[in-house]
């Protein structure tokens, strides 16, 4: 249904697919989005109505009932899991798996990475995560390994999120070099994505987040650094509390690792006055001693 009415709309309007998609999606995933094959996020929908001069029609006008409950109870999960909140993730898992329409292929791999993703929480065998997440990917790719031109492929917002788990459990594995080639090809694609997309700001500071994780566990502390000011500079508008704090505490090991101490209590300081502002938001793993892979953020 997305796909119908923008193809018609952008025919209506004498528009190809490149100058249609021009600064908000490639024309490859355009065409994916006409045929049918990939649904558009709700941001990527939102610029392509407004470019058609038809800000009116809203994601729900396209959506089924099945197919907003499907997505309602995706976001739920994930704004669980950034919250730490684990105790109803079963039950949101339940409510997808319900709503899922079995034929949609992009459905089922969004369930299958957020099953993934839970039984990593739950404790389930975190050995073959990167590879159980590979399998995940290829629910709609041909082949079994990611191929060598993953930085030109045209990946929509749900397979940038299981790639950017496939890196955390590269990282887990200690394949440091390869997880960091990962998340900086994400970066550089969060990157090339509009500023006036929802939530890019978040993508990008959870990105950054990785990428500076990563570089800690490499002693690169100068990198490390620039890319947790980098995240924060988009988290403080978009990010929230949450990402926010997990930024700063990094920053203050990477400080701490460098041998910077008065920037780490520089840090420190204003971990603390966030705290006491926000009381209810619990700082449980701040501060770190070292470098610790598991705090790989898994949401985009």
């Amino acid at each position: 249904m997305f796909g119908e009415a923008i193809r018609s709309l952008r025919l209506e309007h004498g528009l190809t697919q490149e100058r249609l998609s021009d600064g908000i999606c490639s024309a490859s995933s355009l065409s994916k989005i006409e045929n049918g094959s990939q649904v558009p996020s709700r941001q990527t929908f939102r610029l392509l109505m407004e470019r058609l001069g038809e800000p009116g029609y809203t994601y729900a006008h396209f959506q089924t009932e099945t197919e907003y409950l499907f997505y309602l109870a995706l976001s739920e999960f994930m704004e669980n899991v950034e919250r730490g909140i684990t105790e109803e993730l079963d039950e949101t898992l339940l409510r997808m798996q319900k709503s899922m329409k079995k034929d949609d292929a992009v459905m089922r791999q969004a369930y299958e990475m957020a099953r993934t993703l839970w039984y990593h929480l739950c404790g389930i065998d975190g050995s073959g995560y990167a590879q159980r997440c590979m399998s995940v990917f290829f629910i709609r790719r041909e082949g079994s390994r990611l191929p060598d031109d993953l930085p030109r492929m045209a990946l929509d917002e749900i397979e940038m999120w299981v790639v950017n788990n496939i890196a955390a459990g590269m990282l887990w594995q200690d394949r440091k070099a390869q997880a960091l080639t990962m998340f900086f090809h994400l970066y550089q694609r969060a990157r090339r994505m509009p500023a006036a997309i929802l939530g890019i700001g978040k993508m990008r500071g959870i990105l950054c987040n990785n990428l500076a994780l990563c570089l800690l566990g490499m002693g690169r502390y100068p990198e490390a650094e620039r890319y947790c000011d980098i995240g924060l500079s988009g988290a403080r508008y978009e990010g929230g509390v949450f990402l926010e704090m997990r930024l700063l505490s990094l920053k203050a090991e990477i400080a701490k690792a460098g041998g910077r101490l008065r920037l780490y209590r520089e840090q420190e300081h204003l971990l603390r006055a966030i705290e006491s502002m926000f009381p209810h938001f619990l700082r449980s793993d701040v501060p770190v001693e070292g470098y610790r892979p598991e705090r790989t953020i898994l949401i985009l």
